[in-house]
């Protein structure tokens, strides 16, 4: 017989409530009862997974909004530090501070037009970035 599991997340970040992540695990009833430390985990990495992509979409969502908030030279430095100084149209594949993020994936938005993509590990304090570049985006005259 299968149970199914409902967890409902509360995401909250820097100190704004962004809503809630709900995901469902099906899993037999004599896991359950009979392995509790195999629920546990699996319920813990799908919880963390979860957490990490509703993390990435907020600062995806936001990205847009905070380019407004953000001059063109502090755009400019933070592009600088992650595109290549050889190739500034080159693919992007970086590691970057959280509290580098937002102001990071802005950057590269604007610069490149592209949507970066993040990829973030539990109990870490950064996350790896990754863009195809100005070249390969909708941007260059290929």
């Amino acid at each position: 017989m299968q149970t199914t599991i409902t967890v409902t997340m509360n995401i909250a970040t820097a100190n704004k409530n962004e809503g809630n992540a709900q995901f469902s695990l099906n899993m037999p009833e004599s896991d359950l009862q009979d392995n509790p430390k195999k629920t546990w985990r699996t319920l813990s990495a799908r919880f963390t997974e979860v957490a990490e992509k509703a993390t990435a979409n907020y600062y995806l969502k936001n990205a847009e909004e905070s380019e407004k908030n953000y001059t063109t030279a502090e755009l400019k430095d933070a592009f600088d530090k992650v595109a290549d100084p050889n190739d500034w149209k080159a693919p992007i594949y970086i590691r970057v501070w959280l509290k580098k993020l937002d102001v990071t994936i802005a950057a590269i938005k604007f610069f490149t037009g592209t949507d970066p993509k993040i990829e973030r590990f539990a109990g870490r304090d950064d996350a790896t970035v990754t863009s195809e570049g100005y070249r390969a985006g909708p941007c260059d005259n290929h």
